[in-house]
């Protein structure tokens, strides 16, 4: 009962007093990775809440096959809008253009396709081994008969964005990304590697499973990628690719017109993304906040104080 009226008595004090409300509604960046299969797509989530605040519509047509292979491994049109789908509340998915209705607001359809794939074979012959490239013949997802071989696999998918209102290409939206999966003769050794980018995996793991596995994290860095350059949000820190200096120089710009809050909270995001900070806050005065900020300008160079500043910034970006 005592805080029922405490809270009674405050709401009355504002009403007299005429309070106005404390700019501390923006939304609290996702950290349970739980949640996902890949711990990037939630924190994209997160990304687009800091820095764009408002969700999208993502329209996702089927991949197009564009290697000439009349068949490729089944799971990749199921990845694709599966890892769109599973980015969070920030962006809303619909499968199909031709079954939705543009109601308003902010919408891109992406349109991808399957640019190469063929695979690699060392057949193991006694103390000869022979290389035979497959281009052009029918792959599945395992690989049952190369108990005896080792297999390299390459594989590029390449997302094109465009206005569904004009159909028209949205311009420095563009996304491709290669990979190549390893698979060793034991049938439990695999590895892949996503170029240009720090993303590998070497691990005892089935051969079927880490064919899937791979796909699923090519396209997941692509729709990384695509949300990013479409939002114009810092994705290089979840990819770990070279930053998108366009985007880079836009961010900065944006910060400095920013408000004394909103640069608290952008910075405060980016020291949690990169281990200095616990989460995301919007206050200067928290003294964790401010530790944190001295780490990190001790590590990188800069002077040891606690001034949010864009320089700061920009180092917490690339």
């Amino acid at each position: 009962m005592n805080k029922i009226k405490t809270s009674i008595n405050i709401v009355l004090m504002c009403i007299m007093m005429g309070c106005t409300q404390s700019k501390i509604d923006m939304p609290p960046i996702e950290k349970n990775i739980t949640e996902r299969e890949n711990p990037i797509l939630i924190e994209l989530n997160g990304m687009l809440k800091v820095f764009r605040q408002k969700p999208l519509t993502i329209v996702v047509a089927n991949m197009e096959n564009e290697t000439g292979t009349p068949t490729l491994p089944s799971i990749i049109n199921t990845t694709v809008k599966k890892s769109f789908n599973n980015i969070g509340d920030m962006v809303h998915v619909v499968a199909d253009t031709n079954n939705y209705t543009y109601k308003g607001g902010e919408i891109y359809a992406i349109h991808g396709a399957i640019t190469k794939f063929y695979v690699s074979q060392t057949i193991n012959r006694g103390y000869q081994s022979d290389l035979e490239i497959n281009r052009g013949k029918t792959t599945s997802n395992t690989s049952t008969s190369l108990d005896k071989e080792s297999k390299i696999s390459h594989l590029a998918i390449t997302f094109n964005p465009e206005n569904p209102r004009n159909g028209l290409q949205i311009p420095y939206s563009s996304v491709s990304n290669s990979i190549t999966i390893y698979q060793k003769s034991s049938a439990n050794e695999f590895g892949f590697s996503i170029l240009g980018s720090g993303i590998g995996y070497n691990k005892t793991i089935t051969k079927a499973q880490g064919i899937d596995e791979a796909i699923e994290r090519l396209v997941d860095v692509n729709v990384v990628e695509v949300i990013g350059k479409l939002t114009t949000t810092p994705y290089w820190i979840l990819t770990k690719k070279k930053p998108n200096r366009h985007i880079l120089n836009g961010l900065i710009n944006e910060f400095i017109k920013d408000k004394p809050y909103q640069k608290v909270y952008k910075v405060s995001y980016l020291l949690t993304l990169r281990g200095y900070y616990t989460h995301p806050t919007y206050s200067i005065k928290d003294n964790r906040l401010k530790q944190a900020i001295i780490n990190y300008k001790k590590s990188h160079g800069m002077r040891a104080n606690t001034t949010i500043s864009s320089r700061l910034y920009r180092s917490l970006l690339i």
